[in-house]
């Protein structure tokens, strides 16, 4: 979101911009392991694909951002 220069002209910024993204913040799936989507380990059999191994489910991530020129 950028703010209108109107209300930044106290401030002595030309412009100012906030953002947030987010990635993998919900799955919708019946799947009843960890994390649906099932990895491949080093070192194992390419036959071994599509076989859940237990993996750590894939993190969700935040990004917070502000952008502010002067």
């Amino acid at each position: 979101y950028s703010l209108p220069e109107n209300t930044l002209r106290f401030t002595g910024l030309s412009k100012i911009r906030i953002y947030i993204t987010g990635q993998n913040l919900f799955v919708i799936t019946k799947y009843k392991g960890v994390d649906p989507e099932i990895g491949q380990a080093f070192g194992q059999s390419v036959l071994d694909v599509g076989i859940d191994r237990g993996f750590y489910p894939q993190s969700r991530t935040f990004l917070f951002g502000l952008q502010a020129r002067f």
